[in-house]
This record gives structure tokens, sequence and C-alpha cells, in this order.
């Protein structure tokens, strides 16, 4: 998969986004149904299949198929942010340990 620089977004997004899945590849044809669009500035650069998180989602696809959830605490005293890790095989037990 050829990606292009990032931009206002976390995600890297290949060259042919609005054609297939940014997070796994799959062809996305005519569907709109269940898919989420990427929007940078207003505009649309891409989407994510429904087996795929949203963009805005703080979890990624690896390319192992797993997906990995990161999210940053609160800062404490000391000024820094904890971040929290962790790596699941269902992206439903993802989300529901982001939640």
């Amino acid at each position: 998969m050829t990606t292009t620089t990032r931009s206002g977004s976390r995600i890297a997004l290949p060259t042919n986004a609005l054609k297939v899945c940014a997070s796994c590849g799959a062809a996305r044809g005519n569907t709109r149904q269940s898919w989420h669009q990427i929007t940078r500035d207003g505009a649309v650069v891409g989407w994510t299949c429904a087996s795929c998180p949203a963009a805005s989602e703080p979890i990624r696809r690896e390319a192992s198929g797993r997906f990995v959830a990161v999210v940053r605490g609160t800062a404490g005293a000391d000024g820094k942010r904890p971040q929290h890790k962790r790596r699941f095989d269902q992206l439903t037990a993802a989300r529901e340990w982001v939640e």
C-alpha cells in the first residue's frame, strides 16, 4: 500500500483512498452504507469500511489484522500525560476498552 504524507489526521491515506478502505484496503465500489468518511478541511479524502475503525477513533488496524487502541490520560502534577495502549483481536473489544 502506497501512502501519502500525513496532514491534519493521524491516519496515513493510500493514494486511492476514495476507492478502497484506508485501513484494510477493501474495495469500496459504489457502496456508501456503513462506510465512514475521512474528511480534511471539509472535503472527503477517503473512506473506511464497516469492519475497520473510523478515522476519528483512537483505534488503528495493524498489518497483522489486530487492532491497537491508544488512549491518553489527563496530565498529572508532574505535567506528563500517561498513554495507555492495548492490542485486541476484535474491533468491538477495542471499542469497549476505549469507552
